[in-house]
């Protein structure tokens, strides 16, 4: 499979899949991209509101065509359809509030007696919109980038939200059952929308990407818990470690997004998880954060034997290839013109020869 927005997409497949299976490449794989000149990148268009920015397939197509289109893709780099957040529509008929940001999913459940079938208030107008954004783009990309899954909230943050977490927390301790239940019918239902989400890629495309611009031979997926960061380790196993035992074992392997210190407590349950192959990290609003100051959180993943997703400025490319062990990262660097990045390819393979023998 070709890709025009790639350099040499055949040889980054084949890259990525001696990645997955352990092997080395020389250097970390990398997601590497870099500017064109001013005068060959396409105008990004604006969006008139935040729903057509989330919603329009005119607009999404020409949005990635263009902001694709004003970058090279180089090394293990995946011209993609990353960040695509109609991926929020799935929200069981939620009502949505579209903002400049983000999508905000309201509430939906009052109390538990009244609550929606989540057996069946999944598969509505909602869904079906999503499967015709996806089909619409993934007609748009064939041949120049790839179209993959977009991120479809988990359980246990989707339900977080339709209940309100402050109710959803207490649920956790006065409505035990209904919450299990919930999340039972909840991860059956991702699963449903997952595979007919890869079914919709495989029509046009090798592989597969979730969120994040990691490609895979076969098929990956992204999951977190970003409740987890006010619940306790007990709590975690309880309530959510059972969804994403069942998500990371049918969908995986997956890439783990942890987010926020106060999230660190169930790193080491996390990555006891077989299918959870890689992690990757996000501090919160108001912490730093370069890789520096998370060391020991990647090392610690490593360690247990899975691979990292790491943000990597140019200046700090040593630093990384000499503390992080190749075979398990996967570098997302931009170099700001072609030479910068042809140049940063060159010396990852130096430093790691020099670093890693």
């Amino acid at each position: 499979m070709n890709l025009s927005f790639h350099e040499d997409w055949p040889a980054a497949a084949a890259n990525l899949e001696r990645f997955w299976r352990g092997e080395s490449l020389g250097r970390p794989a990398m997601h590497l991209t870099a500017d064109r000149p001013a005068d060959q990148r396409p105008p990004i268009p604006e969006p008139s509101s935040p729903e057509e920015k989330y919603l329009s397939l005119e607009f999404l197509c020409a949005q990635y065509e263009a902001t694709l289109g004003g970058r090279y893709f180089l090394a293990e780099a995946l011209p993609c359809t990353s960040g695509l957040m109609a991926g929020w529509l799935p929200a069981y008929g939620a009502p949505l509030q579209f903002m400049p940001d983000t999508i905000w999913i309201n509430p939906i459940i009052e109390d538990w007696e009244r609550a929606p079938d989540l057996e069946q208030t999944w598969d509505n107008d909602q869904w079906r919109r999503l499967l015709r954004i996806v089909r619409g783009l993934g007609e748009f990309a064939e041949g120049k980038f790839l179209v993959g899954i977009p991120p479809i909230l988990p359980p246990n943050d989707l339900l977080s939200m339709l209940r309100e977490v402050n109710r959803f927390l207490l649920d956790l301790i006065e409505h035990p059952d209904e919450i299990k239940h919930a999340l039972r019918v909840m991860t059956a239902n991702w699963l449903k929308m997952f595979d007919a989400l890869a079914d919709l890629a495989a029509e046009r495309f090798v592989g597969l990407h979730h969120h994040y611009p990691v490609w895979h031979p076969q098929r990956i997926c992204v999951t977190q818990s970003d409740v987890s960061c006010m619940i306790s380790p007990a709590t975690f196993e309880e309530f959510i470690v059972p969804e994403l035992e069942e998500m990371t074992q049918a969908a995986g392997p997956a890439i783990y997004h942890l987010d926020g210190p106060d999230a660190i407590r169930h790193l080491d349950r996390v990555l006891d998880l077989p299918g959870v192959a890689m992690l990757q990290w996000v501090p919160g609003a108001g912490r730093p954060g370069g890789f520096e100051h998370w060391m020991s959180l990647f090392k610690r993943a490593q360690e247990r034997g899975k691979k990292i997703f790491l943000p990597v400025s140019l200046a700090r490319l040593e630093t990384a290839i000499r503390e992080f062990v190749p075979e398990q990262t996967f570098m997302v660097c931009h170099a700001p013109d072609l030479a910068s990045a042809y140049e940063a390819l060159a010396q990852a393979e130096a430093w790691t020869r020099e670093y890693w023998g």
